[in-house]
C-alpha cells in the first residue's frame, strides 16, 4: 500500500493508529479503515438519535471500530489461562479497557489524530496557539 495521502477514501485505503499504553492497560497499534464523511454523518445522527441510551451508543461505536479496524495486536486471556489474538469483532471491542476503546473510536472516528506522536504534536500546536493569544483585558480603559 502507498504511503501518498489521498483526498478521497477509496476500498482498501488504510491507516495506522495507536494507543499508548497506560498503567492498567498495554499499548494497542492497529490498521483502519477511515470513515468516509457520509459514515461519520450517519453515525452521528444515530448517536443523536439515542443520546439518552449510553449502551446503544457505546454498542454503536463499537460496531465501528470493529468494522474499520482491518489488524491489531490486541491481546486476550482464553479459558486455558493463555494469552492469545484478539478476533477483531464487536464483542471483543467492547471489552476494551475504558481508555483504549475511547481513544481507539475517536483515532477510527477521525476525532483525533492517529498516532501519539501526532497527538502530542496536536496538543503542542493549540498550547502554542493559546500562549500566542493577547491577553483578555480585565479593566475598562477610560
Amino acid at each position: 500500500m502507498s504511503k501518498m495521502k489521498c483526498a478521497v477514501i477509496s476500498d482498501g485505503y488504510t491507516f495506522e493508529g495507536d494507543v499508548a499504553g497506560g498503567e492498567t492497560y498495554p499499548a494497542l497499534n492497529f490498521k483502519f479503515r477511515p470513515l468516509t464523511h457520509i459514515e461519520r454523518a450517519t453515525l452521528m445522527q444515530e448517536e443523536n438519535d439515542c443520546k439518552e441510551d449510553e449502551v446503544k451508543i457505546a454498542r454503536l461505536r463499537a460496531k465501528i471500530i470493529a468494522t474499520h479496524i482491518v489488524s491489531w495486536d490486541a491481546k486476550a486471556m482464553n479459558e486455558e489461562g493463555k494469552i492469545v489474538d484478539c478476533e477483531i469483532d464487536a464483542t471483543n471491542t467492547l471489552n476494551l479497557n475504558t481508555t483504549v476503546f475511547g481513544t481507539t473510536y475517536c483515532v477510527v472516528g477521525g476525532i483525533m489524530e492517529r498516532t501519539e506522536k501526532l497527538r502530542k504534536k496536536q496538543i503542542e500546536d493549540i498550547e502554542k496557539k493559546l500562549d500566542n493569544k493577547p491577553e483578555l483585558e480585565t479593566e475598562e480603559k477610560n
